[in-house]
């Protein structure tokens, strides 16, 4: 080998080890994404008058209510309920409330005539993330609020029912009212 080649092979040889020596890192890149999800854990008694609160499983509950109606008179006896759901939205969402019955409906039959009722309308009122809603289960559709951002804490539910109008028919009155939280699309 002459002596340039032989230069120029250590040089290269140098220039390799040199390279490595100033690059000693190397990267690893971590990714992920978080998925949109909204989550109500079950709910919690605030306050209430003329009824009684039970939980009923992770995301249920059971209000009833002391005395529907009057004795004297057959007419609805005030009641109210204030609770709280605790929920987790990590994107926009619609909240989303639906009355079964659109009110305390008379289970069986409905013999209710000219002078007695067998249903009885009551009013919701939800505060979330600093809107309100408010209106009666007798009114059309479904309630909703629309929400353009993530949020997180207590969604304060109060379901109001007012005394007095028509008498009602004897029986069992029920409904069933489902929260709902939906991931925007």
């Amino acid at each position: 080998m002459t002596r340039s080649n032989l230069a120029a092979a250590l040089l290269l040889a140098a220039t390799s080890a040199s390279a490595e020596r100033l690059n000693p890192r190397q990267e690893v890149i971590l990714q992920g994404s978080a998925q949109p999800a909204c989550v109500i854990k079950g709910p919690a008694l605030a306050r209430g008058s003329n009824i009684s609160f039970a939980s009923t499983g992770a995301n249920a509950g059971e209000i009833r209510i002391s005395q529907l109606v009057d004795p004297a008179t057959a007419q609805v006896r005030e009641a109210q309920v204030a609770l709280l759901l605790p929920i987790v939205c990590n994107s926009a969402h619609r909240f989303l409330l639906k009355s079964g019955n659109g009110g305390l409906l008379r289970d069986g039959a409905s013999p209710a005539g000219d002078q007695f009722r067998a249903r009885v309308p009551y009013g919701v009122s939800a505060m979330w993330q600093g809107r309100q809603l408010r209106q009666t289960t007798d009114a059309a559709g479904d309630f909703t609020i629309d929400m353009p951002g993530s949020g997180a804490g207590d969604l304060a539910l109060t379901i109001d029912i007012q005394s007095g109008g028509q008498p009602l028919v004897a029986g069992s009155y029920s409904d069933t009212i489902t929260v709902e939280l939906q991931v925007a699309s």
